[in-house]
């Protein structure tokens, strides 16, 4: 389809460093949404669809692959097609909400800003097979936290559950996808949002941004 096409649907993005409270105001969106009775689809990258799920398995917790920043960048790239021509398209096209947890912000951050792959081949590719309206949502957010925060919350989830395979990397790797993520927090498309209020006041930010100015 044409990148200038206009789809009936809302494209809402979360995003944001690690243990900036994204699953928390994912879960707070899944029980808004079945409360109102919305007509929303709600996703994950790299995941959403089978073959998303199985990369996300590789590049998240199958300690038997060692990946470099280029591999995760193809793994993550491929998964990202595979939901968007399977599920956001189609459910954008018939009018229903999509609301999707991380976006090429994250690949940005994580394989550019952590990994030290290049930051501006990442953004060439997102920007050369990717259209206008997915590189640039209905709504799109980043939930902001300090960067002591983060690391606190690292530690206590460390000890409380364990970590992923990208989670585990050391704290220098998180602090340069805290600098990425603040760069993006710039951006004129993007509402960012300070992720260490209560749960509730953040969710009352989050809300009209995923899922529409209506539900303000």
């Amino acid at each position: 389809m044409s990148e200038f096409e206009t789809l009936p649907g809302w494209f809402g993005v979360i995003d944001g460093p690690d243990f900036s409270g994204k699953t928390t105001q994912i879960n707070m969106a899944k029980e808004y949404a079945a409360k109102e009775n919305l007509d929303i689809i709600f996703t994950r990258e790299p995941g959403g669809t089978e073959l998303g799920e199985e990369l996300r398995e590789i590049m998240l917790h199958n300690r038997k692959y060692n990946l470099s920043p280029e591999v995760e960048f193809g793994l993550l790239l491929t998964a990202r097609l595979d939901t968007n021509d399977n599920l956001i398209l189609p459910a954008l096209k018939a009018g229903k909400g999509v609301v999707v947890d991380r976006g090429p912000k994250s690949t940005d951050a994580y394989q550019g800003g952590g990994s030290g792959m290049s930051r501006k081949l990442i953004q060439q590719v997102h920007k050369l097979v990717f259209p206008k309206w997915y590189n640039q949502p209905d709504g799109s957010v980043i939930l902001s936290i300090s960067r002591e925060t983060g690391h606190e919350r690292m530690i206590a989830r460390k000890a409380l559950s364990g970590l992923d395979k990208i989670e585990e990397r050391d704290i220098e790797f998180y602090d340069r996808v805290y600098d990425v993520y603040k760069e993006h927090e710039l951006s004129p498309h993007v509402t960012v949002i300070d992720g260490e209020q209560s749960p509730e006041d953040v969710f009352k930010q989050v809300k009209p941004v995923l899922f529409g100015p209506e539900h303000s």
